[in-house]
């Protein structure tokens, strides 16, 4: 990656961040936390199906089906 590439890769990265669930954000982040601890993480596919089935995850799915922004994303 060059110079010039870089800003507009990291405007990328934060654009998807400011869009994305605000609980999927918290949970990422203690994934992370929890990784890079040396946690073993039997618990992932458990992980995985609370934030899919729970409420934003199923707002966030219905709001792509729907092809629209997601409540959390205020007009985005």
């Amino acid at each position: 990656m060059t110079d010039e590439q870089l800003d507009p890769s990291v405007a990328d990265v934060v654009d998807a961040l400011l869009h994305a669930g605000p609980e999927a954000v918290l949970a990422c982040k203690q994934l992370v936390r929890d990784a890079t601890s040396g946690l073993a993480l039997h618990d992932l596919p458990e992980r995985i199906a609370r934030a899919r089935t729970g409420p934003e995850g199923r707002e966030g799915v219905a709001a792509f089906l729907e092809r629209r922004s997601p409540s959390w994303s205020a007009g985005s």
